[in-house]
């Protein structure tokens, strides 16, 4: 997915080395790293308190979802 972050700089810089030496992009390792937050231990406490939310994350696939993906339906459907 496409999408415009806010990113600070230490946390992208870090991205950048990661994906040169693992050969992945830098969103692959934002994600991945976003992955192990959300399955820490302090995150799954923190989120036993929050009130639940209406989606859930779904598994990683081999299918690239362009940005028109997205725009089409959501114009079908004037959003």
């Amino acid at each position: 997915m496409c999408t415009t972050l806010e990113i600070d700089e230490d946390v992208i810089a870090f991205a950048w080395s990661q994906a040169q030496r693992e050969h992945m992009t830098v969103g692959e390792v934002i994600s991945r790293l976003a992955r192990k937050g959300i399955q820490s231990p302090n995150t799954a406490r923190l989120q036993s308190k929050a009130p639940k939310s209406t989606f859930a994350l779904l598994p990683a696939r081999d299918e690239i979802i362009a940005t028109q993906h997205v725009c089409d339906p959501m114009d079908q459907q004037g959003i």
